[in-house]
């Protein structure tokens, strides 16, 4: 069981005049002030010369935004303002508000989340200019806010102050929508979510951070929305071991449990014979009743991996077919040592797990990615083989067996950013993927490889398979002897219901000031037309993209500023 602890982080200190922006809904009755009163707020202790005014008063010209603000000017004693408002457990909320001084001599002025001290000044001094102090703080459910302040002989100033579930804006930059939010901003414990989310009917959403958790070794995490808040539930924290550990997301399966691969498991594999071989593991709330939103869900694993002939480091996606049987890849092992396609099938009392398809090399080499055919095939792609840039495949039951067939070969790249074409998508009987690819360019001082990527759909044609090209990153650049060195690549990609395709795409520019990473999520417009920015991010690793039944777009960020990394929505409003 996780218990709600009390986070504080202090986020930026900007002097400003301009009106501050709130991303959510504020949790304080009359945060402006423009009652004209103290309407919301309870005051204490000494509260002489302290008032709600408009206009100029002593150094100040006016509110910061609105026609209202509080001046502070007790003499002799604390006076206390403050509010005790509902939160969701275990929520982090933004505190944001904007204060002004002149540096009297003496003062105090200090800021108090429940008996946690955010901020303590002495003779503050900001030339009376506004300036915003903003916090960030996790929620126990029943949450105050309390100011304390003495100013002798002058006054201090407060306005416009908010209490809003949170939170990473700065990692966020040229926002076009305003559907954008970050739902959750992971902490410290938690670490960066690994890529993948998956969606369930009524809307929640999982996935894992690779480390993290009480034991450092990863986490199972749930996202639900309750009234106007995403809870934010850590559901297993790993154990390492034979129980696995550093997950990578899993897929919902039968009886609402959630099915993942991770590192672990027996300890006789790779090179060296002591490298873990992996597991596949099962995680389920307990089946005895819960009292509380905290409860840790149980985990089984269902395989563990025992290497050459059997497949070991299993890596991708897991798909699961009608029957409910479940199938994933391994990157090494087999008959070959060239990686696998197993299947898990459910049996009495466990799980029985069968090598469907070994790699060969000329085949394909590592697979890389895996998709369940609307027709009952499996579609997936390799790291190499084939031309020697990997390969797409297909693999349809036969004769008690499984067949496969290559259906595309892509060609090598040669930088040492490396390259690995992956099937992503299914969609009106095309299969589409994302190929990156490079470039040797040449432009002053010297010569060096820039990397891109190509979104491509493979669909049957007259008894063959046929590639085409729908979108490039390159088509976005200035030419090429204008490319600045680095990588423009597409990450994932997704379809909402009426038809439309989102992308997320990642890119890195070095340069003399410092190495420059960013990404966005847009849609994809073709033919012929420049895709649409829906928003814009600082960082990398902006890999993953999924639609609910709505059409919202969800994802994650790793790491930036303050924050490991973040859950995102957007509801795109073209």
């Amino acid at each position: 069981m996780h218990r709600p602890l009390l986070i504080i982080v202090i986020v930026a200190v900007l002097a400003c005049v301009s009106s501050p922006t709130i991303f959510a809904q504020n949790l304080l009755t009359n945060g402006g002030f423009e009652t004209g009163d103290f309407t919301g707020w309870t005051t204490g202790g000494n509260f002489e010369f302290t008032q709600v005014v408009s206009g100029a008063n002593y150094a100040y010209s006016g509110a910061q935004d609105g026609n209202f603000y509080v001046t502070m000017g007790p003499v002799s004693g604390d006076g206390t303002l403050s509010q005790t408002f509902a939160t969701s457990p275990g929520v982090q909320y933004t505190i944001s508000f904007w204060f002004a001084s002149v540096g009297d001599n003496p003062s105090d002025f200090s800021v108090y989340w429940n008996n946690t001290q955010l901020l303590s000044l002495n003779n503050p001094n900001t030339g009376a200019t506004w300036t915003q102090y903003t916090f960030t703080a996790t929620a126990t459910g029943s949450d105050t806010l309390l100011f304390s302040f003495d100013d002798d002989p002058a006054y201090m100033a407060l306005d416009n102050v908010s209490v809003s579930s949170c939170c990473a804006r700065e990692c966020v930059h040229d926002q076009s929508q305003d559907g954008f939010t970050v739902i959750h901003s992971f902490t410290g414990n938690e670490q960066s979510p690994a890529p993948g989310l998956t969606i369930d009917q009524p809307g929640k959403l999982y996935g894992t951070t690779g480390s993290g958790g009480d034991n450092g070794l990863g986490l199972a995490y749930r996202l639900a929305l309750t009234g106007q808040d995403w809870i934010f539930t850590s559901l297993y924290d790993f154990m390492g071991g034979a129980g696995g550990q550093n997950p990578l997301p899993g897929v919902l399966g039968p009886e609402r449990a959630l099915y993942g691969t991770a590192d672990g498991g027996i300890q006789t594999c790779g090179s060296s014979g002591s490298e873990y071989c992996g597991v596949v593991y099962r995680l389920r709330p307990s089946p005895t009743a819960c009292l509380t939103a905290l409860c840790s869900w149980m985990e089984t694993v269902i395989y563990r991996f025992a290497g050459d002939p059997d497949g070991w480091k299993p890596n991708g996606n897991l798909v699961f077919d009608q029957a409910g049987n479940l199938y994933g890849t391994t990157l090494y092992g087999g008959a070959n040592g060239r990686g696998t396609v197993y299947e898990l099938t459910p049996s009495t009392g466990g799980w029985t797990e069968q090598v469907i398809y070994s790699f060969t090399a000329n085949d394909g080499d590592g697979p890389s990615s895996l998709l369940m055919g609307k027709d009952g095939n499996l579609y997936g792609t390799t790291f190499v083989g084939g031309h020697g840039g990997g390969v797409a495949f297909q693999l349809a039951p036969s004769g008690g067996g499984w067949s496969e067939q290559v259906i595309a070969s892509f060609a090598p790249c040669t930088s040492y950013y490396g390259c690995s074409p992956v099937l992503v998508h299914q969609n009106s009987g095309k299969l589409y993927g994302i190929d990156p690819y490079d470039v040797y360019l040449c432009p002053p001082p010297g010569c060096l490889w820039n990397k891109y990527a190509t979104v491509f759909t493979i669909s049957p044609a007259d008894g063959r398979w046929q590639v085409t090209i729908i979108d490039d990153t390159r088509n976005y650049w200035f030419g090429n002897w204008l490319d600045p060195t680095g990588y423009d690549l597409y990450y994932d990609l997704a379809f909402d219901a009426a038809g439309n395709l989102y992308a997320t795409e990642g890119g890195y520019t070095p340069g003399a000031g410092g190495d420059y990473y960013w990404g966005n999520v847009f849609k994809v417009l073709w033919p012929q037309q420049e895709d649409r920015s829906l928003v814009g991010f600082r960082g990398n690793n902006f890999r993953d993209l999924e639609v609910d039944a709505s059409g919202k777009l969800y994802g994650t960020t790793d790491s930036c500023g303050n924050y490991e990394g973040s859950v995102w929505q957007l509801m795109p409003q073209y």
